[in-house]
């Protein structure tokens, strides 16, 4: 991977890493991410580990997708990463996307502002990000089994988009 690294707590049930300290950004060698999991476990009781590349910088971005009781599988996209319950600034609709459905969602609420690349982060291109929308939708389509798809956050500049964590929930049976 080369450094610096990301130490992330991979526990069974918590879906926010953030919340319990379970993220450690920006580590420059072994020494460091050694360190890490000895405080990750001692805080919070982890056991194994995630290290992943360091990504960034970058537009924080959520992309998701769930069956809803009434309306069946929705798509959600908006700001995402540890600011998404604070902004709860996202768009939601039914899968499988119409035409044009996915552009619309990049057009609503704050993403034009975030999109732009505030504060001197590069300008995220549309264009790289319509097709994920797609994918995330039909994937939900097309699979049954599937509950719930939760990719937060998508870190992405210009045309480069990588997904950092993400979350998929199978239901039973």
């Amino acid at each position: 991977l080369g450094y610096p690294v990301v130490v992330k707590v991979d526990a069974a049930g918590l879906t926010h890493k953030t919340e319990v300290g379970g993220v450690v950004l920006d580590l420059p060698d072994a020494a460091a991410v050694r360190a890490a999991c000895a405080a990750l476990t001692a805080r919070a009781g982890a056991e194994r580990f995630v290290v992943q590349e360091r990504v960034g910088p970058g537009v924080e971005l959520l992309l998701g997708a769930r069956r809803d009781e009434v309306f069946g599988p929705v798509v959600v996209f908006g700001a995402g990463g540890v600011l998404t319950e604070v902004l709860r600034d996202v768009s939601v609709r039914l899968a499988p996307l119409g035409e044009g459905e996915a552009d619309e969602m990049l057009r609503e609420g704050a993403r034009p502002r975030l999109l732009a690349g505030p504060r001197g982060l590069r300008p995220v291109e549309g264009a790289a990000l319509v097709p994920l929308i797609h994918a995330i939708a039909g994937l939900i389509v097309a699979e049954p089994r599937i509950a719930e798809i939760d990719v937060n956050p998508l870190i992405a500049a210009g045309a480069d988009v990588v997904a950092v964590d993400a979350l998929v929930i199978v239901a039973d049976g």
